[in-house]
């Protein structure tokens, strides 16, 4: 049997109860490392490390999707091609919106939940 290092179970917990401290609209160049590291994270998570989902996946593809959604919306842009590029906000970018915010804590509230199940049935 595999040992599960759980401090990268830390770090995901930690950076999720950072961008969920955010309230009302919030410049967007604020939460931008928060971000970023919480859509690495949530994306490792759902592609199987450090360990494999079973109940608690569809909840934390959610989330990843919202994080993603987020990014997505208030750091890209399309160039002159087309492409879509990374864009850092400016101060003339609109903020995230405070809505975001309150659904992105509804959904970590319901990933905790299940994955604490979760994790909770792993050990038994």
């Amino acid at each position: 049997m595999e040992r599960i290092n759980l401090f990268e179970f830390y770090e995901l917990g930690k950076v999720l109860k950072e961008l969920a401290a955010y309230k009302g609209n919030i410049e967007a160049s604020v939460p931008l490392w928060d971000l970023l590291e919480a859509n690495r994270k949530l994306q490792k998570l759902v592609g199987g490390e450090p360990i494999q989902l079973g109940l608690s996946r569809a909840a934390t593809q959610d989330l990843a999707n919202e994080v993603k959604e987020i990014l997505d919306t208030h750091y890209k842009t399309k160039d002159d091609q087309g492409k879509t590029v990374f864009k850092f906000p400016g101060t003339d970018d609109a903020p995230i919106p405070e809505w975001r915010w309150n659904y992105f804590r509804r959904l970590l509230n319901t990933f905790e939940t299940i994955f604490s199940a979760e994790m909770r049935e792993a050990t038994t």
